[in-house]
Protein backbone atom coordinates (compact mmCIF):
# COMPACT_ATOMS: atom_id res chain seq x y z
CA UNK A 1 0.00 0.00 0.00
CA UNK A 2 2.96 2.33 0.76
CA UNK A 3 4.61 1.92 -2.41
CA UNK A 4 1.01 2.58 -4.47
CA UNK A 5 0.64 5.71 -2.31
CA UNK A 6 4.65 6.87 -3.04
CA UNK A 7 3.32 6.07 -7.10
CA UNK A 8 0.35 7.96 -6.51
CA UNK A 9 2.80 10.98 -5.17
CA UNK A 10 5.04 10.47 -8.40
CA UNK A 11 2.02 10.68 -10.68
CA UNK A 12 0.61 13.97 -9.19
CA UNK A 13 4.39 15.51 -9.21
CA UNK A 14 4.63 14.69 -12.76
CA UNK A 15 1.53 16.36 -13.26
CA UNK A 16 2.29 19.49 -11.73
CA UNK A 17 5.68 19.63 -13.11
CA UNK A 18 4.16 18.74 -16.58
CA UNK A 19 2.37 22.34 -15.72
CA UNK A 20 4.65 24.16 -16.61
CA UNK A 21 7.52 22.44 -18.51
CA UNK A 22 5.64 22.30 -21.65
CA UNK A 23 5.78 24.93 -24.23
CA UNK A 24 4.42 23.45 -27.42
CA UNK A 25 1.15 21.11 -27.93
CA UNK A 26 1.71 17.20 -26.78
CA UNK A 27 0.58 14.34 -27.93
CA UNK A 28 -1.08 11.46 -26.14
CA UNK A 29 1.21 8.21 -25.49
CA UNK A 30 4.36 11.26 -25.97
CA UNK A 31 7.12 10.15 -24.04
CA UNK A 32 9.44 12.65 -21.53
CA UNK A 33 11.75 12.28 -18.83
CA UNK A 34 11.65 14.08 -15.68
CA UNK A 35 14.17 14.32 -12.46
CA UNK A 36 12.12 13.84 -9.49
CA UNK A 37 12.88 14.11 -5.27
CA UNK A 38 13.76 10.24 -4.96
CA UNK A 39 12.26 10.46 -1.38
CA UNK A 40 8.94 10.78 -3.34
CA UNK A 41 10.03 7.38 -5.39
CA UNK A 42 9.29 3.69 -4.20
CA UNK A 43 12.50 2.70 -5.92
CA UNK A 44 14.14 6.35 -5.16
CA UNK A 45 14.97 7.25 -8.43
CA UNK A 46 15.75 10.48 -9.37
CA UNK A 47 14.83 10.53 -13.02
CA UNK A 48 11.26 8.74 -14.68
CA UNK A 49 10.64 8.43 -18.00
CA UNK A 50 6.55 9.42 -18.55
CA UNK A 51 3.90 9.26 -20.90
CA UNK A 52 1.31 11.52 -21.72
CA UNK A 53 -1.95 9.95 -20.60
CA UNK A 54 -4.31 12.78 -20.86
CA UNK A 55 -4.57 16.52 -21.76
CA UNK A 56 -7.28 19.16 -20.82
CA UNK A 57 -6.97 23.07 -21.31
CA UNK A 58 -5.59 23.87 -17.99
CA UNK A 59 -2.43 20.53 -17.14
CA UNK A 60 -1.02 17.54 -19.21
CA UNK A 61 -1.05 14.49 -16.76
CA UNK A 62 1.79 12.30 -17.19
CA UNK A 63 2.09 9.02 -15.86
CA UNK A 64 5.84 6.75 -14.97
CA UNK A 65 5.86 4.48 -17.77
CA UNK A 66 7.08 1.90 -15.83
CA UNK A 67 4.18 1.81 -13.20
CA UNK A 68 1.44 2.67 -16.35
CA UNK A 69 2.79 -0.98 -18.24
CA UNK A 70 1.94 -2.90 -15.30
CA UNK A 71 -1.52 -0.98 -13.99
CA UNK A 72 -5.51 -1.86 -15.28
CA UNK A 73 -5.01 0.63 -17.54
CA UNK A 74 -9.00 1.19 -17.09
CA UNK A 75 -8.76 1.78 -13.89
CA UNK A 76 -6.05 4.26 -14.07
CA UNK A 77 -8.27 6.08 -16.76
CA UNK A 78 -10.97 6.34 -14.80
CA UNK A 79 -9.20 8.38 -11.71
CA UNK A 80 -7.16 10.32 -14.34
CA UNK A 81 -10.49 11.43 -15.41
CA UNK A 82 -11.90 12.01 -11.92
CA UNK A 83 -8.36 13.86 -11.15
CA UNK A 84 -8.44 16.09 -14.10
CA UNK A 85 -12.58 17.29 -13.72
CA UNK A 86 -10.88 18.05 -10.07
CA UNK A 87 -8.25 19.59 -11.10
CA UNK A 88 -10.43 21.66 -14.16
CA UNK A 89 -13.51 22.53 -11.69
CA UNK A 90 -11.95 23.31 -8.23
CA UNK A 91 -8.47 23.06 -7.67
CA UNK A 92 -7.71 25.71 -10.74
CA UNK A 93 -10.20 28.14 -10.27
CA UNK A 94 -9.11 28.46 -6.15
CA UNK A 95 -5.41 28.72 -7.49
CA UNK A 96 -6.40 31.42 -10.20
CA UNK A 97 -8.26 33.58 -7.54
CA UNK A 98 -5.55 33.79 -5.02
CA UNK A 99 -2.12 34.00 -7.37
CA UNK A 100 -3.55 35.41 -10.60
CA UNK A 101 -3.63 34.00 -13.83
CA UNK A 102 -0.48 31.75 -15.75
CA UNK A 103 1.87 33.55 -18.24
CA UNK A 104 -0.46 32.45 -21.76
CA UNK A 105 1.15 31.20 -23.56
CA UNK A 106 3.10 29.71 -20.67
Amino acid sequence: MEKMKKYFFSIIFVILVGMGAIGHAQTLGEKRNFFIEKSYDASSREKITAVLVKSTTKAYFYADESWWNFTSQNDAYAAIDALSAEFENTIYPVLTSQFGQEASPG
